[in-house]
């Protein structure tokens, strides 16, 4: 077996470290504890258990992870245009990441948004996802940048 092999396994046959595992790091991303040692005391693990295995469990979730891409808009600056963006892209069922929105000068503003394709058969491509935002109403040219 290859030394970087994962497996995909249902949590209820796992043992209880890995699971305690996972909720140490849960722990310790969302800050509810100060440190490792107050984690693990909280799951009733010991400290080498978890460094034992903190580096080879990992939430399904985490491991998996689409395509970024970043589309520049120039549009219309009046009500609608934006909300009609937004529905397209919720509509690719690609995920927003960031959304930056420039001030308009002479009505037109400019809009950069990261976006990630998960992977999934539902999700529109970028370049399609450019062409369909490019038919909204109140959207004058869309670039897709990376």
């Amino acid at each position: 077996m290859p030394d970087q092999e994962y497996l995909l396994i249902h949590t209820s046959v796992l043992p209880e470290v890995f699971l305690k595992v996972v909720e140490v790091k849960r722990l310790i991303d969302q800050g509810e504890v100060r440190s490792i040692n107050q984690a693990v005391k909280q799951v009733g693990i010991s400290r080498s258990a978890y460094y034992k295995y903190v580096n080879a469990v990992r939430v399904f979730d985490e491991t998996r992870r689409g395509d970024m891409f970043t589309l520049l808009i120039r549009m219309e600056n009046y009500a609608g245009v934006l909300p009609r963006v937004l529905d397209q892209i919720n509509q690719s069922e690609n995920r927003l990441v960031t959304l930056h929105q420039d001030v308009a000068i002479k009505g037109i503003s400019t809009l950069v948004l990261t976006l990630d394709s998960e992977d999934s058969e539902e999700v529109l491509r970028p370049e399609v996802l450019t062409e369909a935002l490019r038919h909204v109403n109140g959207v004058i040219a869309v670039e897709l940048l990376t």
